[in-house]
């Protein structure tokens, strides 16, 4: 859609929220966590698709593992150090 600036009264205001959208650089990422101004996360668990791919690979090829594998008796969210 073209917008003619004369006629456009929203122009200004579109602008500035496609600049702040933008980010610093102008790259539309999203921002990392020291960006936000936030503390680096505390747990040690590296975690994302590429590493379950990578694990899911590893183990599978152990046909035993995989057969007999139960899931772990623990609770998904006790950290130590607890997440914030």
């Amino acid at each position: 859609m073209v917008f003619e600036k004369e006629t456009d009264t929203y122009a200004r205001e579109r602008d500035t929220v496609i600049m702040e959208l933008a980010g610093p650089k102008g790259g539309y990422a999203v921002p990392s966590l020291k960006e936000l101004g936030m503390k680096p996360t505390r747990t040690p668990r590296r975690s994302g698709e590429t590493v379950a791919l990578k694990t899911l690979a590893d183990i599978t090829p152990n046909a035993n593992y995989t057969a007999t594998f139960e899931k772990l008796k623990t609770v998904p969210t006790a950290f130590d150090p607890a997440a914030m």
